[in-house]
């Protein structure tokens, strides 16, 4: 159906009428007589879905002369009139009292516009309506403006011609048109002109580079051609310029029959123009649409054509008489059509006026005026889509906003979907695939347009994948041209070329449909049938391209979409905690009805409930399984190797079958069948002689299981200890693990000992674990070697496990000293002994045992060293060592003779920590004085007496400073007019500013004084 409905409402009008214009519900009609004619329009009687105008008043004589032009201005609520050169505002209702613009005197034309003037914040003003009267005088231009229905500042500018059409193309900018041939831009701002050159055929060449190959991809250059030189079309004795605003910020230009789109930058908007069969006499437009009437010709009646002003497209051709079954009174081909009413941006009804061209038949019959209603947005989007038309459909529903179309949202993610569907079957799958991604469909749909064996049971025929997204299939093919509605259409002109600049009339008003990688340019141009996209059809593609090919490309945009999906799910499915872990709970995809999964809703991961995440993981992941085998086997691994929802039974003989033996594994672990990976391991390495290489991977397959498979680990992990125990120890080692260290322990002790020592060792020092009971543990684990390698004879590895005991046992404190102590020796292992007696405070016996026992006389004065440095208040450990020393007991083994050297050795380095009077008293009677010289020496110093002398020098040394401070501050020096400055050899006057220099008192000007310093510092130059 047509998108206009036109029908009429007023028959029999006797004068000629000039201007209408439509304000609410009532119609206003200025004659050539100057009479205006007021109608209200109500609803008809008999059909609810027109109107009829009813009489109101007709006011004689309202302006002197013919009514040229109306309009509507909102802001003041006033009917503008042009009428002999004279522009008035009339008020609504009463039209009364009229309001003559005087300085826009010599009126020729006028237009108006409408903007929002945004907030602003800085200077805390609200948001305004700003409205625009602009009036083409005699070789000026005035521009009357409302902000907020309150008049500006008028202002004026002078122009080198007379503009006799005006088309606003942004709220600062208008075109103006002298002349059919001389168009100009005038910016408000910069009070600046730019004449609009127009391309002609001759020189399509000098375009910018990327236009140019626009334009010779799409035949810029025949369509030029086409054109005949558009720069001198119109310029007959009846062209007169034509100026029609379309959309926010485009103009049409027209000539004849040809017109171009300009924008606010005075150049062209698109790569498209307007062809039209014949040259129209009066053009129009009203939202989204552009109407024309076309004259009569050839035998064919008048007709009004009307294009989409998005696509370029004709949308609806009407023959006079509109919509009639009933012969008109008058010849068809005698009638005249005009188009009265003003352009309008919103969805307005359209006037046109017939009336017989014969003076009699006029006379008698008067004028007739058509209302052209406009069907309901959403009608004429349902009837896009129905007819394939999809980017058609998208860019009539871009220029809508949500008041008009409240469910726009919802279609248009319908309508995109189709689109996508209309681009897989004529094999642009990359472009269906992305917008699929963006539009989160359901992955079932998206696979059904697969063959059965990527598909499965969701395999769709061809014919009804538009039916499958919700659409009817179309009865002309997608792209295939449409006859004009509504009976004959008039004889055409011959038209450009096939390629003209006409083919691009989508190429500025889709690409906002296109995901963004996706360059539509390419697929409009690329001229492929719908029919060779199928994948499952017997047709070959054209060209080269084999069937096999176009498969492969469209497995691997699969591929592409699944591998997007696959991530989206899976994370969405582990938020809510679940799992492939928990596949077996859920009904299996294969026991599903197709129609349920089908009907699942599109949309993205996050919203959907656990159920439907868990269908659309299974498609996913079953589909992505059999593309990879298809045409990407190496990436088979990948999907093994992580969670995924695929079933087992079909992917392990397949896998079998390939010898991918280490994907199935991965498999198994995914699906939690460790028994089945590990023996599956285990038969594997029996090939491999390195010992590396037969076990990390069942090393590397335990490491990764965690508490709930213990025993599993335990079970296969000993047939790995026996091959090689270092590299199998890495399974509790390589990472920290999760399972109960202790248990770890006890399993290692049962293998080895040592292995649990090690993994012990690991525990303190790398994960420095802190609990006692694995300190004690590894204390006994040394203990137990220690004790087994003494008795064995392997001394050297006895002392080397020794060490590591010694050291941890000093180092730690998180282990029971006491429960140490009783496991100890009482014949062995005296150092342990002697650093648990330490830990306990028993230093006493501590020091025996290095003094007696081990005769380590530098340990144990290190042993003192560090019981000072934890407490400085125990300085009484070198007297106690030094006592040690110098009376052994007599079961103690050692005597008094052989201890007295390192006794006073001893008694030297430590004499500031000893109290002298004690260790004096300690000494044996016969030792010679010269042994205690630097004992005696630091025993006689007196702290007190060096306090004392320090004091007393640091206070005379304060009163000399202070004598020879008060001493220069006395000091005085005499500046008169003989002084001269010592520096520079000019004299000092009175005024100047001096720098006085110590310690002789010398006198210099200011700015000499770091030269002079200089010179008393280094001394006289020779």
């Amino acid at each position: 159906m047509a998108p206009f409905a036109a029908h009429n409402i007023l028959d029999a009008f006797k004068e000629r009428p000039e201007a209408v214009t439509v304000h609410g519900d009532h119609l206003y009609i200025g004659t050539s007589t100057g009479n205006l004619h007021v109608y209200t329009l109500d609803d008809h009687p008999e059909n609810a879905d027109k109107v009829v105008a009813q009489p109101v008043e007709v006011k004689k004589a309202f302006t002197r002369k013919a009514i040229e032009r109306m309009a509507f201005l909102r802001d003041i609520n006033s009917l503008v009139v042009l009428s002999d050169w004279t522009l008035t505002l009339f008020p609504l209702p009463n039209l009364s009292p009229p309001s003559v613009l005087a300085q826009a005197r010599n009126a020729m034309s006028f237009t108006i516009t409408s903007s929002v003037l945004p907030a602003d914040k800085v200077k805390a003003t609200p948001a305004s309506v700003v409205t625009h009267l602009m009036v083409g005088c005699q070789k000026k231009v005035v521009l009357y403006t409302w902000k907020d229905g309150e008049p500006q500042e008028t202002k004026e500018w002078s122009l080198p011609h007379s503009p006799r059409a005006i088309a606003f193309v942004s709220p600062r900018q208008a075109y103006m048109a002298y002349t059919a041939a001389d168009i100009v831009l005038f910016n408000l701002d910069t009070n600046s002109i730019t004449p609009v050159e127009f391309p002609a055929a001759q020189n399509a060449s000098s375009l910018p580079a990327n236009m140019a190959n626009m334009a010779n991809n799409i035949g810029m250059s025949a369509a030029l051609t086409g054109f005949g030189n558009f720069v001198t079309l119109g310029l007959g004795a009846k062209a007169k310029p034509s100026l029609v605003k379309v959309g926010e910020s485009e103009v049409l230009i027209t000539r004849d029959y040809a017109g171009l789109f300009f924008g606010p930058d005075s150049k062209l908007s698109r790569l498209a123009g307007m062809e039209w069969p014949a040259a129209p006499e009066e053009i129009n437009s009203v939202q989204n649409y552009l109407f024309a009437v076309l004259p009569a010709s050839g035998g064919s009646p008048p007709s009004i054509q009307v294009r989409s002003s998005l696509s370029l497209q004709a949308a609806h051709t009407a023959p006079f008489p509109f919509g009639s079954t009933s012969p008109s009174p008058s010849s068809p081909t005698a009638t005249s059509l005009r188009l009265l009413t003003p352009s309008a941006p919103l969805r307005q009804p359209v006037m046109v006026v017939s009336a017989p061209t014969d003076k009699t038949q006029l006379a008698a019959q008067g004028s007739t005026f058509w209302m052209f209603t406009m069907r309901p947005w959403g009608a004429q989007i349902d009837e896009l889509v129905d007819a394939g038309k999809y980017p058609d459909a998208l860019a009539l529903l871009e220029t809508l906003d949500a008041t008009a179309l409240p469910d726009q949202v919802a279609r248009r993610r319908h309508i995109r979907a189709l689109l996508a569907v209309s681009y897989f079957m004529r094999g642009d799958f990359d472009f269906a695939i992305d917008i699929f991604l963006e539009l989160d469909v359901n992955p079932a749909k998206v696979v059904s347009l697969y063959p059965v064996s990527v598909a499965g049971r969701f395999a769709t025929p061809r014919e009804r994948w538009i039916e499958l997204f919700g659409g009817r299939t179309p009865s002309p093919t997608v792209g295939e041209a449409t006859t004009p509605p509504d009976g004959p259409a008039p004889p055409e002109r011959p038209l450009s070329p096939q390629g003209s600049i006409i083919a691009g009339r989508l190429m500025g008003s889709l690409d906002m449909f296109l995901p963004a990688a996706a360059t539509f340019t390419s697929s409009v141009l690329a001229g492929k049938d719908d029919d060779t996209a199928s994948i499952s059809d017997a047709s070959k593609p054209s060209g080269a391209t084999t069937e096999a090919a176009q498969s492969r490309r469209a497995l691997e945009a699969l591929m592409r979409y699944l591998s997007d999906r696959r991530p989206k799910y899976t994370g969405a499915l582990a938020a809510l905690g679940i799992t492939a872990a928990a596949a077996p709970s859920y009904t299996r995809l294969s026991e599903t009805p197709i129609a349920d999964v089908l009907a699942l809703p599109d949309t993205p991961a996050g919203q959907l409930v656990p159920q439907q995440l868990v269908r659309y993981a299974q498609v996913v992941y079953t589909a992505l399984f059999k593309t990879y085998l298809q045409i990407r086997t190496s990436l088979v691994g990948s999907l093994c190797r992580i969670e995924n929802w695929c079933e087992v039974a079909e992917v392990e003989e397949e896998l079998r079958a390939r010898k991918m033996f280490t994907d199935l594994a991965d498999l198994y672990a995914g699906k939690k069948m460790h028994e089945d990976a590990l023996k599956l391991l285990k038969e594997l390495s029996a090939d491999d002689d390195d010992p590396r290489d037969k076990l990390d991977p069942t090393v590397r397959y335990l490491h990764k299981l965690g508490l709930q498979d213990m025993d599993i680990i335990f079970k296969w992990a000993r047939w790995t200890f026996d091959v090689n125990a270092d590299i199998a120890l890495k399974i509790f080692t390589l990472e920290e693990s999760p399972l109960p260290r202790k248990a770890v322990v006890d399993y290692l002790r049962r293998i080895d000992p040592t292995l649990a020592m090690r993994y012990v060792e690991h525990l303190i020092g790398e994960l420095h674990e802190e609990e006692p009971l694995f300190h004690d543990r590894l204390i006994d684990l040394y203990l137990e070697s220690v004790t087994k390698l003494g008795l064995s004879g392997k001394t050297e590895e006895r002392d080397k496990i020794y060490s590591k005991l010694l050291v941890f046992i000093r180092s730690s404190s998180q282990y029971h000293t006491d429960r140490l102590f009783a496991h100890l020796p009482n014949d062995d292992l005296f150092e342990a002994r002697a650093i648990l007696l330490g830990r306990i405070n028993k230093h006493e016996a501590a020091l025996e045992i290095y003094v007696y026992k081990l005769k380590n006389y530098i340990e144990a004065e290190e042993y003192c060293k560090r019981v000072y440095r934890e407490d400085q208040t125990r300085i009484s450990i070198f007297l106690l060592l030094l006592g040690i020393f110098l009376q052994p007991p007599p079961n103690s083994g050692s005597s008094p003779s052989a201890l007295l050297k390192p006794a006073l050795e001893f008694l030297a380095r430590q004499s500031p920590r000893l109290d002298a009077q004690e260790a004096i008293k300690l000494l044996p009677p016969m030792v010679a004085a010269g042994s205690l010289k630097e004992f005696l020496v630091e025993a006689v110093r007196q702290p007190t007496f060096d306090t004392r002398v320090v004091r007393e020098v640091a206070k005379s040394r304060k009163e000399e400073v202070e004598r020879r401070l008060v001493a220069f501050q006395e000091r005085r020096v005499k500046v008169d007019d003989s002084r001269i400055c010592p520096q520079c050899h000019k004299r000092i006057g009175a005024i100047s500013v001096i720098a006085v220099h110590l310690p002789r008192g010398e006198v210099t000007h200011y700015q000499c004084r770091e030269a002079f310093s200089r010179r008393l510092r280094d001394g006289p130059t020779l």
